[in-house]
């Protein structure tokens, strides 16, 4: 980081980071002002908080996914399994350097969520940290046993019989809970009746046997009062010591999982920094995505800019996580059902969420989708060999990633316009949404056009100040960076926005008198004309910046 902060824009970062967390931390430990809060959370969360627990816990044993807790990096491997040094000893410093994120998660934790539920940060900074450190305990043990058994066959079964059988016996009482409560929800004709029901269902001696332990590393984070919170903080370092000493007395050779554990990590960490983390997977998988349209043999070069673009979205994004999405959309509008049966009022709820979702994305995520100059800029040297002119090679890099955000902000508008035509009486046979929804998706590519247009505008005047390529190493500067980036980049995409506005009420101004509501309609040609000069007054300007780059200079190469 030292050498980073040389540079202009990672000390400014720097500046704005430490000045957030600061006025972050100030208000999570200033005196709370204003009306009493309720201490605690509420009691729907502490009735359900163990059994959630215990889901997530019993998919760490089904999934296998625990041996990334486990990993040692190749150098570690390299060294500390070739040394000799015990078993115990190894796992105790996997465990011990594990505290460091798990200390930084816990101060955070409470400090920026503790006062939601009135909890003071001195409090629940060690609640947290209970929870989160025998959390990965027990991910840690459970990496263990299925490393024992998959690796030395029915030996490793028979050595780690009883756990085996405690498990069993678990996910038993676990199934029938969970049977039980959705049967529950089934029968209910209320929320209340369901919440009675659900603590009937949790009294029974199995449900309490099952969820004891999670509801005991839940309770210093529950607790309310000095007392007994200090009873719940010594049972949740019982339950902590004995996941420690049930760690170290497993008799099971971890050393290839952990190595192999590692490497994986060490690809997903790069993979990621260097934003081809879908293409990894899809790697992994053996299986590529094709793209949404083949690229043809002959045409314009410019194409195959746009084509790349656009493929390289879809390879990260596809249909199945559409689907997902939606259908878990669809689940949340079935559950507001249920707690207030009135499809009007669920309706608006989730096209509001959806509406904002996609404001946001027009302003965020222009940020994110970077396959456009932002990353092909370090390979300037290929770029000016290809017999393309500046505008044609920032038109198709932009409009590749615009093509992108289209696609982002246009789902959550078009599941916006589902859920509102569900809180009508007439869904879908109304026109003046269908209207508003046309027109979105007529104005839709040129903003989306317009806020990338900036953003590949920025890195080519400005590379010294904005990040280009592969992520570099992460940390409080370029976090500080990045929120400049967002409030600069949000000043100007509203500039670039208003503009289109006024000059469409201009025209509305002076033509209502004669025209009245038939008004709307030159007042519209004249914003969306404005909106479409705009994007290609972006690309003639960019263009001939981009022709003016020299690879052998100083600058995106550097």
């Amino acid at each position: 980081m030292a050498a980073r902060l040389k540079e202009p824009r990672y000390a400014l970062g720097l500046v704005v980071g430490v000045a957030y967390f600061g006025w972050m931390g100030w208000v999570g430990f200033r005196p709370r002002q204003g009306g009493p809060v309720q201490p605690g959370l509420p009691s729907l969360a502490e009735t359900l908080l163990p059994v959630l627990l215990a889901v997530l816990a019993g998919g760490w044993w089904v999934s296998g996914r625990t041996y990334m807790a486990l990993a040692f990096t190749p150098a570690e491997s390299q060294f500390l399994f070739q040394a000799p040094i015990k078993r115990e000893a190894l796992l105790q410093y996997k465990l011990l350097g594990a505290q460091v994120s798990i200390v930084a998660v816990s101060i955070f934790g409470a400090v920026f969520f503790g006062a939601a539920i009135a909890t003071p940060p001195l409090k629940g900074m060690p609640s947290l940290w209970l929870l989160f450190t025998t959390i990965h305990l027990h991910q840690v043990a459970a990496g263990l046993i299925r490393s024992s058994w998959t690796s030395q066959g029915p030996a490793g079964l028979h050595r780690q019989w009883i756990p085996m059988l405690v498990l069993g016996a678990a996910v038993l009482a676990l199934v029938w809970t969970l049977w039980q409560l959705v049967a529950a929800f089934q029968v209910a004709t209320s929320v209340a009746q369901f919440l009675a029901t659900v603590e009937i269902v949790l009294s029974h001696p199995a449900a309490v046997a099952v969820f004891l332990p999670f509801s005991i590393a839940l309770g210093p984070a529950m607790a309310v009062g000095v007392t007994s919170w200090l009873v719940a903080v010594a049972g949740s370092l019982a339950l902590m010591a004995a996941h420690y000493v049930w760690i170290v007395r497993i008799d099971a050779a971890f050393e290839e999982a952990a190595a192999e554990a590692g490497i994986e990590l060490q690809e997903i960490t790069t993979a990621f920094k260097e934003g081809r983390l879908g293409i990894l997977q899809a790697g992994k998988n053996q299986r590529i995505k094709p793209p949404w349209f083949h690229l043809r043999p002959s045409g314009h070069p410019a194409v195959a800019i746009f084509w790349k673009g656009l493929t390289g979205f879809t390879r990260t994004t596809g249909l199945s996580q559409g689907i997902a999405i939606t259908l878990l959309f669809f689940a949340f509008w079935t559950l507001l059902l249920f707690l207030d049966p009135d499809p009007q009022q669920a309706g608006i709820i989730l096209m509001a969420v959806l509406f904002v979702l996609g404001v946001m994305s027009l302003f965020i995520g222009p940020l994110f989708l970077r396959n456009d100059l932002r990353t092909d800029l370090q390979r300037l040297d290929i770029l000016k060999t290809l017999p393309l002119i500046g505008r044609d090679v920032v038109a198709a890099e932009v409009l590749g990633s615009a093509a992108s955000l289209t696609v982002v902000a246009g789902y959550c508008f078009t599941l916006a316009f589902v859920f509102f035509n569900l809180s009508t009486a007439q869904p879908f046979l109304e026109w003046q949404p269908w209207a508003a929804f046309g027109t979105t998706w007529l104005l839709l590519p040129f903003l989306c056009a317009v806020a990338m247009g900036i953003q590949n505008g920025l890195v080519l005047v400005f590379p010294a100040w904005m990040e280009y390529g592969p992520s570099k190493s992460q940390g409080i500067d370029q976090m500080g960076g990045m929120m400049v980036s967002m409030l600069l980049t949000g000043i100007m995409l509203v500039i670039a926005w208003l503009v289109p506005v006024l000059a469409g009420g201009t025209v509305a101004f002076h033509l209502f008198p004669l025209l009245g509501v038939y008004t709307a309609i030159p007042a519209a040609l004249m914003a969306f004309a404005v909106l479409v000069g705009e994007v290609v007054l972006l690309v003639v300007v960019l263009g001939d910046v981009y022709d003016e780059l020299d690879p052998s200079d100083e600058g995106p190469l550097r």
